[in-house]
């Protein structure tokens, strides 16, 4: 028996005209044509020599992986434009539609056509949420008659003569009518469906941070997600953090910013004391939010704009490189004190607050003691988490995160400890920005992420050494925070240097003119000197005593998901958190007296068991779960 021959070119090309004309969609709406027209030429190309694939799930993976890897890194290096704004992140929507365009051609390659017209319906899908225009709109019209043509050919009724043209015609028919009278349903439903939407992202919201947000809204039901991007990197002496926003109004669920605010605007931004200088280069796009330390006194790098409240703002931020010069002391000057729409707390509050306030800072007489108590309670007593669920009935979120100590991130401290400063009649607001979270001892260089996207407290002090200044309170259980975001505060030599060649990296690609500022960095220098000293050893075959490397075994992330639990169990059942510098054992000898000694032995077990699993030569993925499970029966029991 022969061969089966190859199908005829028009009949390759007709089954790759719905292709074709999806990947047009997508660059139409797009203008992502440096994705779509190469894709197009190389199928007409092996269309043309007769040439396909051999399908399997690995290789078609692979085809859609690989093109929506590529798509991610041209799009962050800029050679790609992103896609509008819509429903779908334009970080996430790029590499999801090209992945789909690598799916699609690979299912035609290989005659598996009805997966390839599923995934070019589905690019068409996510293509469209944009404004049509006359060009969408065109290429929609040429995807359906060319969906309408494929389809008629494989069917095979084109060889029925007249009626299988008509059979034809009834079908599509049949399928455009269907499509009208589902079209005018969900229009007709579209409010409805937006109302249950919305009542649904009441209860659950997705959110990158709290750091770019001009408002800030509470949400009893959240999560946020803590992303190990990088966004700019700081160098000279470093500060607490970066502040970008300023929020002093709440209405009870938001935080805004206010025409007091306007007040606040200081023509002479330096208070007197001694003077430091920073270099921060932009690796992602902020703007119009410039993250700057308080107090900063001048930037040079950028066009810029002073805004009240010590901010800044800029049109252009990603590549830039600025020079910051600023208080040492990281304080704004004084300022005029506040009126009394800074103390003022939401009627459904106001009185189990001040209950609360008073409670909480028993002898405290000066608003900065007041403020050291307060942030102490919230950093010493509760536990960071990332996702929150504060709903109660009868309740509002921020009595149930103080009254029941419930874990949350850190704009719940920050607006809870707001308030009952308010309620003390000490002015307050909630300032967002950045953390300083990451720092290479190797380099001194600061490389801020998405992660630490941060909120805290700015209370106004009438007296002291911070007489009429805003001056900083955190009270964010900065331990349980880091543990949480898995932040090692201790990285090994090795991951030291990987991390500064990491950022030499990031920098020059971000910022090619800061290529003279590396080459006169002695650290630079002291690498090039390392480098060519490890070839000259290399070349000479030395095989003497190497020098001793420090290397630490890298943390499994079953142990820190373990470690968590631990305190979590503690947080549970013994109402014990770990306080700013307490070890573990410290910690153990506080549960030692409040829970006896079967609780603090189960304690030390799970503990012996986890050191010797990070820092011992086991293996590091030992189960710790039983050791858990005995915790929680210990500290179930009755306290002796």
């Amino acid at each position: 028996m022969s061969p089966p021959r190859p199908p005829a070119l028009g009949a390759r090309l007709l089954e790759l005209l719905p292709l074709v004309a999806a990947f047009n969609v997508n660059a139409v709406a797009h203008h992502r044509f440096a994705l779509a027209l190469p894709l197009e030429a190389a199928l007409g190309f092996m269309a043309f020599r007769g040439l396909g694939a051999v399908h399997s799930s690995r290789r078609m993976l692979l085809a859609g992986g690989g093109l929506a890897l590529i798509a991610l890194v041209l799009q962050l290096l800029g050679a790609l434009p992103p896609p509008p704004p819509g429903p779908v992140p334009p970080l996430i929507l790029g590499p999801l539609c090209a992945g789909l365009m690598g799916l699609a051609a690979f299912c035609a390659l290989s005659k598996n056509l009805m997966y390839s017209s599923i995934y070019a319906w589905m690019l068409a899908v996510l293509s469209v949420h944009v404004k049509p225009d006359a060009p969408l709109a065109a290429m929609l019209i040429i995807l359906a008659v060319a969906a309408l043509a494929s389809a008629f050919a494989e069917s095979a009724l084109w060889k029925q003569g007249a009626v299988g043209a008509l059979l034809f015609c009834a079908f599509a028919a049949a399928v455009a009518g269907g499509t009208v009278v589902l079209t005018r349903v969900l229009l007709a439903s579209e409010g409805m469906l937006m109302q249950a939407f919305a009542s649904l992202g009441r209860d659950l919201e997705l959110r990158p941070g709290v750091g770019l947000e001009d408002s800030v809204l509470l949400r009893a039901r959240s999560t946020v997600v803590a992303s190990p991007r990088p966004m700019l990197e700081l160098s000279g002496p470093l500060p607490a953090r970066l502040r970008t926003t300023v929020h002093d109004r709440f209405d009870g669920r938001r935080w805004t910013a206010s025409a007091e605010l306007d007040r606040d605007f200081l023509s002479d931004r330096g208070p007197p004391g001694a003077e430091v200088e920073n270099q921060l280069v932009m690796l992602e796009e902020l703007a119009p939010f410039l993250p700057v330390p308080a107090g900063t006194l001048s930037i040079s790098g950028a066009a810029v704009e002073p805004r009240p409240a010590g901010l800044y703002r800029s049109a252009r931020l990603r590549g830039q490189v600025l020079r910051l010069r600023r208080s040492a002391r990281e304080e704004e000057p004084e300022s005029a004190p506040p009126s009394a729409a800074l103390i003022e707390v939401p009627a459904e509050l106001a009185g189990d607050l001040a209950r609360h306030a008073l409670a909480l800072t028993p002898g405290a007489t000066t608003p900065r003691q007041i403020g050291e108590r307060l942030e102490a309670y919230f950093r010493d007593g509760f536990l960071y988490s990332l996702s929150t669920d504060l709903a109660a009935r009868g309740r509002h979120p921020l009595l149930v995160l103080i009254e029941d100590k419930r874990p949350a991130y850190c704009v719940w401290f920050a607006s809870a400890m707001a308030l009952l400063l308010r309620a003390h009649g000490v002015p307050a607001r909630v300032a967002s920005g950045f953390a300083i979270g990451e720092v290479n001892p190797l380099t001194g260089v600061a490389v801020v992420r998405e992660r630490d996207a941060h909120a805290w407290v700015e209370a106004w002090l009438p007296t002291g050494a911070a007489r009429g200044r805003w001056t900083a309170f955190d009270p964010t259980p900065w331990r349980s925070r880091d543990a949480e975001l898995g932040i090692d505060r201790n990285p090994g030599l090795l991951a030291q240097l990987f991390s500064a060649l990491v950022a030499g990296g990031r920098r020059i690609i971000a910022a090619p003119g800061v290529l003279l500022e590396v080459a006169r960095s002695p650290v630079a220098l002291a690498l090039l000197v390392l480098f060519l000293s490890a070839r000259l050893w290399r070349t000479r075959g030395s095989k003497g005593a190497k020098s001793a490397r420090l290397v630490e075994r890298p943390v499994d992330p079953r142990l820190r998901t373990a470690y968590r639990d631990y305190l979590r169990v503690l947080a549970k059942g013994a109402r014990l958190a770990p306080l700013a510098a307490e070890t573990d054992d410290e910690l153990l000898a506080r549960l030692r007296a409040a829970r006896g000694e079967t609780a603090a032995e189960a304690a030390r077990r799970f503990l012996s068991r986890y050191r010797a699993a990070r820092f011992g030569s086991g293996p590091t993925g030992t189960p710790l779960a039983p050791e858990l499970a005995a915790l929680r029966r210990a500290l179930q029991a009755p306290v002796p």
